[in-house]
């Protein structure tokens, strides 16, 4: 608003800018101008916090008197914190325990003789939550991100982290590769990290793919570990007899969250607490160093172990921090105070791998012994003990299920059920295997060894399912190879497509001939099919014919042979007849006899008309029937004619065809293989460009920054400035109410001399 009302006074003319600058200014002066020049100034520990402390605090909480183990007199102290943790939450003054002590929120309350007046408590919480900075040439801290643990590791986070696309350009490519030592599996995605000089390469668990490469210039990543969510993958590792560090990446965005711990040699051995609040880091320096993950700052260190520290992990809970040495020393503490809690006594030879079981009870060691121990957390004792691997045991894993996979110097990687019998074992890696890790997600192990080969087999039969490489060509080098490949295969081909085109060109020719003949006798074979047809009537209309006419010609010689016998019957009736003639009975057979000659005569002549009338049917139907099966003849010697076409276009056809299919198959996978060269160099060519792409995007973004950098200072130097103005104008303010303040006394002063004239001069007129 006083951006505005100035800018709003510049307009104004003459006499109206002069009486609205001394009212604003009076305003000001009256009100919020001091406070408004010190609201422009950052506050700082050494400018406006340390004098607070050291006259609040510094009875109790000084370097020779540190209660609690805090030291609020310098700021590294302070921002150590002390027994208890860290009590400042850099931007975020509600949650660094300080205010809270301070404003006798928590106890013990601080300072215990009372609270410190609130403007002091209101001035510490606004330098926390302006990023804590130790002088005005400090860089403030932003609020760390709550990166939220799981409950329960048997349990899929509502959202698993999935890596985005980033870029896939190596940052190194070596002639050899490195030792495959380090690799780790996300716990909820297909995600599989793979330790390489000063990167770390992503791949798909699934495809195998490269997923993308993280920069590690810090030096060799010698430890890889998701977060128990999947939410963050810490790499630890860097340069040997000089540096040592551990850095988080955000699985989800793909972004560093930092660089931890300052060791003075390689890290060898690393792990992130569930909660996401702790590093713990080992090496050559025989000292576990446990970190805060929101200010950096070290928590407390272990000096328990007399050798180099080669084994990290933190309980899936969360609660213990287990840990072993290279002289077989294996520890468990509490990971929130650094005791120790047990002493796991059986190891003598260096520890190479720790691993908990989800359930936080139970934790597996592997060793250089060959064994493979499981210990119990309620009094640390053994209870499995198995030799895993001749030559030494080098990298163990308890598996979701409560399985157990390990790897070691005999180069065959087991899994093993919890009480330590074999379940399989899996083919034998090249070299002494380093390091194994399984994918719960997908069911599969993956085991890297000496030389470098990472190999990925099926979990469930250990078919081997391909390779991952800690040293992945460049995208030039995959361009370059694919682009090999497809001048390669194109070349293979071309002669392969020329046989083959014509080869199709003959088998089509050929089929063609093959599908006219066939339809020519199918036509015939329709016709055939349809004199077939009326021949079978025909010849069943003959044989009907043929049958009744049989039938009636029968019944006929039969009845004329029966009036034959009849007629010489009654010839000896009448005879009889003549010879008594008065006899009734031969007079009755006689007429008997007489009618049935008459009835004869009726049926023979009936009989005789219906084999008339069916003879010329029998004949027509048989001429029908001769006529048919000469044209049937005629028809079936065409077809077979036809058929010796077809089967002799058939017989050209088939070698063709089978020329056709050959050349097909050998075409086949030069065909897949060149799509695939094609895919990658599209792929390939793609990253590159998404590269550029990032690298513009990048330099945009730094060009903006430094904009916005000098928009800062500008501003910076426009505050100073309006600060100055307004203590001037305070001044000149000032200055004109004290002139006003005359002007008014004399202005007062005439005004009643004005009074008393004009009473004089009514008392005057009174008088007249």
């Amino acid at each position: 608003m006083k951006y505005h009302l100035l800018n709003r006074i510049a307009r104004l003319p003459g006499s109206a800018l002069v009486t609205t600058v001394i009212c604003c200014f009076v305003v000001v002066a009256t009100g919020t101008g001091s406070v408004f020049a010190q609201e422009q100034a950052r506050s700082t520990f050494d400018d406006n916090v340390k004098t607070i402390l050291r006259q609040r605090c510094s009875s109790c909480h000084s370097p020779t008197k540190k209660s609690g183990d805090l030291d609020v007199t310098s700021y590294s102290s302070l921002m150590m914190g002390g027994s208890s943790g860290t009590v400042i939450e850099a931007g975020d003054a509600d949650g660094s325990h300080l205010v809270s002590l301070i404003k006798h929120e928590e106890e013990p309350s601080m300072p215990p003789g009372g609270k410190i007046p609130d403007p002091e408590i209101e001035l510490i919480a606004k330098w926390i939550n302006e990023g804590a900075p130790e002088n005005s040439g400090s860089k403030v801290q932003t609020k760390k991100k709550t990166m939220a643990a799981v409950a329960d590791p048997q349990v899929r986070p509502e959202t698993v982290a999935v890596w985005p696309r980033i870029q896939k350009e190596p940052i190194q490519v070596t002639s050899l590769s490195p030792a495959a030592t380090s690799i780790a599996t996300s716990p909820w995605a297909p995600l599989v990290a793979v330790g390489g000089q000063n990167q770390v390469l992503l791949y798909n668990a699934d495809t195998l793919q490269l997923q993308g490469v993280l920069p590690f210039p810090e030096g060799s990543v010698n430890v890889l570990k998701f977060s128990r969510t999947g939410a963050v993958l810490l790499a630890a590792g860097g340069k040997s007899g000089s540096n040592g560090v551990a850095v988080l990446w955000d699985v989800a965005s793909g972004e560093r969250i930092g660089v931890f711990g300052d060791e003075l040699d390689s890290v060898l051995a690393a792990d992130i607490s569930p909660d996401h609040q702790r590093i713990a880091l080992g090496g050559p320096q025989r000292v576990v160093n446990v970190y805060s993950t929101s200010t950096g700052l070290l928590e407390y260190s272990l000096t328990k172990h007399t050798d180099w520290v080669t084994a990290i992990e933190f309980s899936v809970d969360g609660v213990l921090l287990a840990s072993g040495d290279r002289n077989g020393g294996l520890y468990v503490f509490e990971a929130f105070t650094g005791r120790e809690y047990l002493t796991l006594k059986g190891h003598e030879q260096t520890i190479s791998d720790i691993s908990w079981q989800s359930d936080s009870n139970v934790v597996a060691s592997a060793c250089k012994d060959t064994t493979v121990r499981l210990w119990e957390m309620n009094n640390g004792g053994q209870i499995r003990s198995w030799n895993g691997h001749g030559g030494g045991t080098t990298s163990v894993e308890f598996l979701r299920d409560g399985r157990v996979v390990s790897t070691g110097n005999d180069r065959v990687t087991r899994l093993w059920n919890a009480d330590g019998t074999k379940v399989l074992d899996f083919p034998a890696t090249d070299e002494i295997a380093l390091s194994v890790a399984w994918c719960n997600e997908s069911a599969r192990c993956i085991a890297g060894d000496y030389l470098g080969n990472i190999r990925v087999w099926n979990g469930v039969d250990g078919a081997e399912m391909g390779r991952l490489t800690p040293n992945p060509p460049t995208l030039q080098q995959r361009i370059e190879s694919a682009t090999a490949q497809l001048n390669s295969h194109q070349i293979a081909l071309a002669p392969i497509l020329q046989e083959l085109a014509t080869a199709t060109e003959a088998a089509s020719q050929a089929a063609a001939i093959v599908a006219t003949a066939q339809l020519e006798l199918d036509s015939a074979t329709i016709v055939r099919n349809e004199l077939q047809g009326t021949l079978a009537a025909a010849n069943e209309k003959l044989s009907q014919a043929t049958t009744q006419s049989n039938e009636m010609q029968t019944s006929l010689e039969t009845r004329t042979k029966a009036r034959s016998l009849v007629d010489e019957s009654l010839a000896k009736l009448r005879e009889a007849v003549a010879s008594l003639p008065g006899d009734e009975a031969l007079l009755g057979q006689v007429n008997v006899l007489t009618q049935r000659m008459s009835d004869f005569e009726t049926e023979i002549t009936s009989l005789q008309t219906q084999v008339a009338v069916l003879q010329p049917v029998v004949v027509e139907t048989s001429s029908q029937v001769t006529q048919v099966t000469q044209v049937l003849t005629v028809q079936q010697t065409s077809m077979e004619a036809m058929a010796a076409k077809v089967q002799q276009a058939t017989d050209v056809l088939t070698p063709l065809a089978a020329k056709r299919d050959l050349l097909t198959a050998q075409a086949a996978p030069i065909q897949a293989s060149l799509s695939t060269a094609q895919s990658e160099l599209v792929q390939w060519n793609g990253e590159i460009a998404f590269i550029a792409a990032l690298k513009d995007l990048e330099q945009q973004r730094i060009a903006a920054e430094l904009i916005v950098a000098q928009q800062q200072e500008k501003l910076a130097t426009a505050n100073e400035a309006l600060a100055a103005a307004t203590a001037a104008a305070e001044a000149s303010v000032a200055a004109a109410r004290t002139v006003a303040d005359a002007a008014q006394a004399e202005v007062s002063g005439a005004e009643q001399q004005v009074q008393q004239v004009e009473t004089s001069i009514d008392t005057l007129r009174q008088r007249q």
